[in-house]
Parts: C-alpha cells; sequence; structure tokens
C-alpha cells in the first residue's frame, strides 16, 4: 500500500515539473512587444517663397566715376567691366538691347576714326570727313554740344548702331547702342535722352 503511496507521489510531481516546464517555455516563447517615445521629426527647412523680381526701378542721377547721369525708364544697370564705365540693358519690347559707356584720354582718335570704326564693324566701308559730319545729329547736353550717328547696313538689318561721342575735357565719352535696325527709332529718344543727362557731378 505504502509502495502505490508512494509511486502515486512520484507521478504527480512528475506531471507538476512537466506542467510547470511548459509553463515557462509558453512564456519563453512568447512575443515580447516594447513601446518607446519616439524622437520628435527634425524640423523642416523653411521654405521660402520665390518671387518673381521687378527690374529695379531708375534713380537718378546715377553716378560711375567721374560721371553722372539720369537712367531712363526701364533701363536697367549691368555692372561696367574692361574700358566700360556702365553698360546698360535697354528694352525694346518684348526684349531687350545694350547699350555701353566707354571714357576714353583726349579725343580717342577723333570722330572720323571712331565713326569709321563703327562702321566697318557692320561692314559698311570707310567715308570721309565731309561725309561723316554730314550723317552727324547734333544734340545739346549737359557735357555741351554732341554728336551722334545713327549706322544701319541696309543689306545686313540686323547690324545697326546708335553711337554718340560726348567730349567731356580731357577725356572723350563714347555712347552705343547695338541693335537691329528695326528698333533703333524705338530706342533713338531714350538714347539722346541719356546722352543728353551726361555731367560731371
Amino acid at each position: 500500500m505504502k509502495d502505490a503511496t508512494r509511486l502515486l507521489g512520484l507521478i504527480g510531481g512528475l506531471i507538476i515539473v512537466s506542467v510547470g516546464m511548459s509553463g515557462c517555455k509558453d512564456r519563453d516563447s512568447e512575443v515580447k512587444t516594447y513601446t518607446t517615445d519616439k524622437a520628435p521629426p527634425a524640423p523642416a527647412a523653411p521654405q521660402v517663397e520665390q518671387f518673381p523680381q521687378a527690374p529695379p526701378a531708375a534713380t537718378a542721377p546715377q553716378q560711375t566715376g567721374p560721371f553722372a547721369w539720369d537712367l531712363p525708364e526701364g533701363w536697367i544697370a549691368q555692372p561696367g567691366s574692361g574700358m566700360r564705365l556702365a553698360t546698360f540693358l535697354v528694352p525694346v519690347g518684348q526684349t531687350q538691347v545694350e547699350c555701353s559707356v566707354i571714357a576714353l584720354g583726349g579725343p580717342a582718335g577723333g570722330v572720323v576714326a571712331n565713326v569709321n570704326r563703327w562702321r566697318g564693324q557692320i561692314g559698311l566701308p570707310a567715308v570721309d570727313a565731309a561725309a561723316v559730319q554730314s550723317s552727324a545729329i547734333r544734340a545739346e547736353g549737359k557735357l555741351g554740344e554732341f554728336q551722334y550717328f545713327k549706322l544701319i547696313n541696309e543689306d545686313q538689318p540686323g547690324k545697326a548702331f546708335l553711337a554718340a561721342i560726348l567730349p567731356a575735357g580731357e577725356r572723350t565719352l563714347f555712347i552705343k547702342i547695338d541693335a537691329p535696325a528695326a528698333d533703333l527709332d524705338a530706342v533713338e529718344s531714350s538714347f539722346v535722352d541719356f546722352c543728353k543727362s551726361v555731367k560731371r557731378p
């Protein structure tokens, strides 16, 4: 009888141990999940809204070196370079042409030589002094009287100049617009106004 009781107790103990081990295995096999506080997202870079830029408003007078001038409406100043005192973009309809201002010492070769140099740049032959003077258009500005020329190659109308020569004491100013012939009339008035406004401050 005692042996039977001891056997039953041993079997019961084995069952308890077996169940306990099974329970441990079940707990070990459980998928454990953990939650952690998420780091706050990095702040996004600020967005800068881009707006189309309007041409800078003209200010009058403007000054470059020993000269000053009034900038016509719509003309946009660009940095000068090399011998250029200044460069401007001049509006013509939906496009722009370029105006340059150059100052050289003394007469810089004289009117005839410079007009013939410009003529050569657009494929025109040189002419004599009488022809140069007959083609000159005279105007009066703040530096005194000056001459300007409308030079057009009729065979190549894409090549044309408005070019002015302004004596300024020990220097001579050369102001030139390079544009197709069809655009010269549209910019001539503002070109002449600009030339007239040039002065010593």
